[in-house]
Parts: C-alpha cells; sequence; structure tokens
C-alpha cells in the first residue's frame, strides 16, 4: 500500500469516524429512521457498524509504520 493510498483511506476512516461519533454523541433523531421494514432495522445500527469499522480502518491506516504489519506481499 502506497502512502498516497494510506493518507487517502486515513482521511476516509476519519471523516466516517467523526460523522458517526457526532450522531450518536448528538443522539440524533435520524438514528431513529427505519432502514428496512421488514427487519426493522434502524439507521443508528449501521451508524454504530460504520464508526466501530472506521475506527479499526484509523488504526490500520494511521500506525501502520508503527505496528509493521506484513502482507503477504511484504513478505
Amino acid at each position: 500500500m502506497t502512502p498516497a493510498s494510506r493518507r487517502i483511506g486515513l482521511a476516509v476512516s476519519l471523516s466516517i469516524l467523526a460523522a458517526s461519533l457526532y450522531l450518536l454523541v448528538t443522539a440524533s433523531p435520524l438514528l431513529l429512521l427505519t432502514v428496512s421494514e421488514t427487519l426493522g432495522l434502524p439507521l443508528g445500527n449501521l451508524v454504530a457498524w460504520a464508526g466501530v469499522i472506521s475506527l479499526v480502518a484509523v488504526v490500520r491506516h494511521g500506525f501502520h509504520d508503527l505496528l509493521h504489519w506484513e502482507t503477504a506481499s511484504n513478505r
């Protein structure tokens, strides 16, 4: 992964994390909107999952050099 793509991934992940944190902390009424009528799935569930996944992505992209993660192509 090139440094430029890591920066783009970090920026996208940080913006998703910031947006989901904002919605969750402010208890936005948008979180109660139903995404799927048949499943009864509120938008808040998807926002929470996006926040959790983006937090992992921020750690992956932000601390890549510190963690010395190797992929199959780097070995």
